[in-house]
């Protein structure tokens, strides 16, 4: 009773403790759990390194991505964990993805992690925040040169977003809240829309 609780919640670094528990709980994922992966500096949970075939029945994740002082914006080794849930031939439910930064970094998106989100297309939806972790109240107590600064990089880190991820994964509607600006992404209904384009075309062509 409870470990399947536990990986319910989120916890599935229990699956981890030993062979027989990876056998064991696996099974609770598809049905009820969340897969988290945490990647970056000062992350203490580990990421749990699902097979390809307990990968396929996930149908939710979350992804936290600690971005301080912008040191992984390259290829960190681990993010090649999320190569397991792209693709469109396994449809999936939710994925969210908080990309955790201060507001004075330099870069507040990954574009390692970025670069795999563009081939999730099989989810129903996806929710990206940039999670500014403020010292104190936002904004208060700032010179006028630092909220230009934080609120420019903020916007670049929103349009690399953008660049990245709504060429495969669709339009993505944002809330344009600058302490923790969200955009959420349909790509499910990107790639029938496309695929129905296509097939328009076709028609157009033979007609």
């Amino acid at each position: 009773m409870i470990y399947p609780k536990l990986i319910a919640l989120g916890y599935t670094e229990v699956l981890r403790a030993s062979p027989a528990l990876m056998m064991e709980g696996a099974k609770f994922l598809p049905m009820d759990g969340i897969c988290r992966m945490n990647f970056g500096d000062g992350q203490k949970i580990p990421t749990m390194n699902p097979s390809q075939s307990i990968a396929d029945n996930i149908q939710n994740i979350s992804i936290n991505v600690s971005t301080h002082c912008g040191r992984i914006l390259g290829g960190l080794p681990e993010v090649e964990i999320l190569e397991k849930f792209g693709g469109s031939q396994v449809l999936r439910n939710n994925c969210t993805v908080t990309f955790e930064c201060w507001p004075t970094s330099s870069r507040m998106v990954a574009s390692g992690v970025l670069n795999k989100l563009k081939t999730y297309t099989g989810f129903e939806n996806i929710v990206v925040t940039i999670k500014l972790e403020w010292q104190g109240e936002p904004w208060k107590g700032l010179a006028d040169f630092q909220e230009v600064q934080i609120s420019s990089t903020l916007i670049w880190a929103i349009n690399d977003v953008k660049e990245y991820l709504e060429p495969t994964l669709g339009n993505a509607y944002r809330d344009w809240n600058f302490d923790d600006p969200t955009m959420v992404f349909f790509p499910r209904n990107a790639t029938m829309a496309v695929v129905e384009e296509g097939v328009g075309r076709m028609s157009e062509a033979e007609e």
